[in-house]
């Protein structure tokens, strides 16, 4: 009989040790392939010059063809594209959708394969976020699908909330199931905080589909503003709390005014869709009927039916747009105040020089390489100060196009419980 050898009993173990390694190994783990073609697939954006970081952005089916948010643009028609292999290329912006926060990029050369769009995932699926957070290019994160929700209340986009780390820069880039399917593009993080907080959202990869096919219509300005009853408004109007919506206020020459509605009106339906909160108007006219739609309201305790007819569409409404080159101004109108030697007096908060890192006792010594001026200067941004500050000097850059600031959830800044259409 041939004795057993030791390396056929060496080799059984590892096999043992395989097979119990892929049995053992979750379904749902992603694999090396699917991280790796995602990778290849998702782009880092700067402008075109190369001198502005942007966020991210995903190859899209054949190649051609990329995605991205359209806040991350701040203007540019063109911008560039870099690869995980650091290959660069411009694109220029072929269309866009303000509203959803969507736009298309035609590249100048084919890079796919792209990532496909694949069915809607379950509340609790496994994904992986891709992009470049903080400008670290091709970063993975993982996580779930915790939710589907309307973020924006006057948008009709249910986002896929999920809880894989995003963060500034993130936008614009793929999130994929473990297989490498296309499931959405990571969009923006929960409103009260600039970083991750375990609240993600994602435009779901349906709509990216329909932005792509030129299916999505136009989201209407109707100059209608709308809050939810609450149960001390409802107590107040004698109306249960969450039936209906209060109209708040109507723009002169709207098309909610050309309807007939009026403040303090109580919208209870449009195009027979029972309305509780906001987000169910927009879903209602995300798909209308036949114009006009009907709407239902309350009015001096009588019900009544309007009609109401949507805006036009913009014949072009996904063209992008050029944005005139920036022109002289003073140098105040970046958000400070100056003495006649160059100190900064008053800076205002919520300006482009305060984001930009400039401060109250900074001294301007030079703009552009030049020597300061005066305070009545004139500058054509992006504009680059030399400042002193206490014993030292540093150069600080104020580019309002970079600042890409965004109104939180969509509603009224002062009153957030009144949300615009």
């Amino acid at each position: 009989m041939t004795p057993f050898r030791p390396w056929i009993a060496a080799a059984l173990a590892s096999l043992l040790t395989v097979l119990v390694a892929l049995w053992a190994m979750p379904a749902d783990a992603p694999t090396d392939r699917a991280i790796d073609r995602t990778l290849e697939a998702t782009l880092v954006v700067h402008s075109a010059d190369g001198a502005r970081f942007l966020g991210s952005a995903l190859l899209w089916g054949e190649g051609r063809v990329a995605l991205t948010n359209h806040h991350l643009l701040t203007g540019e028609t063109q911008v560039q594209l870099t690869t995980r292999d650091d290959h660069r290329v411009l694109a220029r912006v072929t269309a866009v959708d303000p509203a959803r926060d969507l736009a298309q990029l035609e590249l100048d050369e084919h890079l796919g394969p792209g990532l496909q769009a694949v069915d809607p995932p379950a509340i609790g699926s496994p994904v992986l976020a891709v992009g470049a957070p903080l400008e670290a290019g091709w970063t993975v994160t993982r996580g779930i699908v915790s939710a589907t929700r309307q973020v924006l209340p006057a948008v009709p986009v249910r986002f896929l909330q999920h809880d894989a780390a995003i963060n500034p820069g993130s936008s614009g880039g793929p999130l994929v199931d473990p297989q490498g399917g296309l499931i959405g593009m990571n969009t923006r993080i929960a409103d009260g905080s600039r970083f991750y907080v375990g609240l993600s959202y994602a435009i779901p990869a349906d709509l990216l589909t329909d932005f792509v096919a030129g299916r999505l219509r136009p989201v209407p300005q109707l100059g209608l503003a709308l809050r939810v009853i609450h149960p001390a408004i409802g107590r107040a109007l004698s109306q249960p709390p969450r039936q209906g919506l209060l109209v708040d206020s109507v723009e002169v020459g709207g098309a909610a005014a050309e309807a007939g509605l009026t403040a303090g009106d109580l919208l209870l339906s449009a195009a027979g869709q029972t309305l509780h909160t906001p987000g169910d108007m927009a879903m209602a006219l995300a798909q209308p009927p036949a114009p006009p739609i009907d709407l239902t309201i309350l009015r001096d305790g009588q019900r009544r039916t309007l009609a109401l007819s949507l805006p036009a569409d913009d014949p072009s409404p996904r063209a992008a747009r050029a944005v005139p080159a920036p022109g002289p101004v003073p140098i105040t109108d970046l958000g400070l105040t100056l003495a006649p030697d160059g100190t900064v007096q008053t800076i205002n908060e919520t300006g482009p020089a305060y984001v930009s890192g400039l401060s109250a006792g900074d001294v301007i010594r030079r703009i552009d390489g030049a020597a300061f001026p005066g305070p009545d200067a004139q500058v054509t941004p992006p504009t680059l100060l030399l400042v002193t500050r206490g014993q030292d000097t540093l150069h600080v850059l104020i580019d309002p196009a970079s600042r890409r600031l965004r109104p939180l959830g969509g509603a009224n800044a002062i009153d957030p419980d009144v949300i615009p259409f």
